[in-house]
């Protein structure tokens, strides 16, 4: 959860020159740049106790578009038409801006709020300025050049260990891939070498209150399959190559812009429906996860009033609707918080992503029109996470099959989480299936499988035939299956996983046919006892 700290552009009204009054913020700090209002972001602070201490959420994040107006060169949250495109803070400011950011994070943690980190410095390479003298602006912001970025962090990092702040830093919520990227130029780019290569003079990893984790925004890079996917990689891969320790944070995005429409069908010409967005929504989460190696994936934002965006539902999880008053109103969820939610509901914190293979071979380019797959495993649950994204307008058959995982362990069905178009597919729980069976994936829909992961050898259950040599065909069967054995067969047992026989037949033969018309289809366990020992094998009826 994201908590916006203040700069005190709220209480300045209109002559904070900010438009929209939901963009203006309050701050902490008082006129006198001594005293506290712990009062102040009475709403922010409700939805923060509801996170910390209600659903116990585990990363608390305090973020700044802007430092406390009362230490800025203008005495604005912006930076003024005009002046050059640098940091709005003072110079002679930069450590008290670290002084008031430590005590925010001391105050809410006397109040039983742990800041897990804080991040100061917002998108760093925009203008964030009034375009005409003494003209207006949507909200707070201020640039940074990666001089004034590494002096400040420095300056942060001081009074956190003055202090014993355990509260990270992570830096810099680039405003996009681009900008951490060796690619990039200029005083506000190349953010990756400049902060986190050894060789770099304005490096600042190493710092004891700099977190592991670089981080940027995802907006521009989603106008192609090519730049979603090739942005990503070349990030992944400079990661790798500068520091193998770092960890790459998502810390925000939401469908800016015209390039989330580029890869549907008519493009930016057209409105998309609300699960078209939220395949636009799902499509960079894949990618950022799987190509870029991000550990970390943060949406903005959460509510938004009904109608902001037009007819289409691209910036919020919740629309809303406010009485005069402002004092009560309705609201309601979008497409986006459902097709989120098939990754944030189910990929938890300490899980691992793990590989993913196609039988088509499709490339990641490719799939991002047609059917993007990632795999996840909770060691602690013993489940596997299977998303699968249909991008495409054609329903598509898939079939999931789990390998690599311990001796005699194993998966014997799915549960899967259905998103579509359907008002009732919100994440909408759907039969389970078997392990290997085809699934037919609705057209324009999202698709989480989850998969408990058993231990056969407590069912007596064998991945393999054993050394009897009894043949159990076809597997997986329909209507019926067959036994042949080389010595004869006395007692033939079909076992459900709750280990209840459920079928049962004594042949006195060595080739026997099993009728399998009265039985669910599933995963079960056969049972043969010959005249020489006992054999257990697996059957999936499909």
């Amino acid at each position: 959860w994201r908590f916006n700290i203040g700069a005190g552009t709220s209480e300045q009204g209109t002559d904070s020159r900010i438009s929209d009054e939901t963009r203006r913020t309050e701050c902490f700090l008082n006129p006198d740049m001594t005293t506290y209002d712990w009062t102040k972001q009475a709403g922010q602070r409700w939805f923060l106790e509801k996170a910390a201490k209600t659903y116990n959420v585990p990363d608390i994040i305090g973020w700044q578009n802007s430092p406390p107006v009362y230490y800025t060169v203008r005495g604005l949250g912006f930076r003024e038409y005009g002046d050059s495109k640098s940091t709005i803070l003072k110079k002679e400011h930069f450590g008290d801006f670290g002084k008031f950011l430590a005590d925010v994070v001391t105050h809410f943690k006397d109040e039983g709020i742990d800041f897990k980190y804080i991040s100061p410095l917002n998108e760093p390479q925009w203008e964030w300025n009034a375009t005409s003298e003494g003209g207006v602006v949507s909200q707070e912001g201020t640039p940074w050049t990666n001089q004034e970025v590494s002096d400040v962090v420095k300056a942060i990092d001081a009074e956190f260990v003055k202090k014993k702040i355990d509260t990270k830093l992570f830096i810099t919520e680039a405003g996009s891939i681009n900008y951490l990227l060796k690619e990039s130029t200029g005083d506000y780019a190349n953010q990756l070498y400049n902060f986190w290569s050894d060789e770099s003079p304005l490096k600042i990893k190493g710092l004891s209150s700099v977190s592991p984790y670089v981080s940027s925004h995802s907006y521009w890079t989603d106008a192609s399959a090519t730049d979603i996917v090739e942005k990503r990689n070349a990030l992944r891969d400079q990661i790798e190559n500068t520091d193998p320790e770092l960890e790459y944070w998502q810390t925000e995005y939401s469908l800016l812009g015209n390039g989330y429409k580029a890869v549907h069908t008519g493009g930016s010409s057209r409105t998309l429906s609300p699960m078209e967005c939220g395949i636009s929504l799902a499509r960079i989460v894949h990618n950022d996860l799987v190509e870029a190696d991000c550990s970390g994936w943060q949406w903005w934002t959460t509510f938004e009033k009904d109608g902001n965006s037009g007819n289409e539902e691209r910036f919020a999880l919740i629309r809303y609707i406010l009485n005069s008053q402002r004092t009560d109103g309705v609201y309601r969820p979008t497409k986006l918080l459902y097709a989120l939610g098939n990754f944030s509901r189910f990929i938890r914190p300490g899980m691992k992503r793990v590989d993913v293979t196609r039988s088509d071979n499709m490339s990641a380019v490719d799939a991002i029109a047609n059917q993007m797959v990632s795999a996840y495993i909770n060691e602690a649950k013993q489940e596997v996470v299977v998303v699968v994204i249909n991008a495409s307008t054609n329903s598509r058959s898939v079939r999931l099959t789990v390998s690599g995982l311990a001796e005699n362990m194993g998966i014997t069905h799915f549960t899967p989480y259905i998103t579509t178009n359907s008002l009732d597919d919100a994440l909408r729980r759907g039969e389970d299936i078997a392990a290997d069976a085809n699934y037919t994936m609705p057209a324009t829909s999202i698709v989480t499988f989850v998969g408990k992961i058993k231990d056969f050898t407590g069912m007596g259950l064998s991945e393999t035939v054993s050394d009897s040599q009894i043949s159990v065909y076809p597997n997986p069967a329909k209507d019926q299956v067959s036994v042949h054995s080389k010595v004869l067969v006395n007692r033939v047992s079909i076992i459900d996983l709750n280990g209840k026989i459920v079928y049962s037949v004594n042949p006195n033969s060595e080739n026997v046919q099993l009728s399998l018309s009265d039985l669910s289809k599933g995963v079960y366990i056969v049972r043969i006892d010959t005249v020489q020992d006992t054999d257990i094998q697996k059957l999936v009826i499909r």
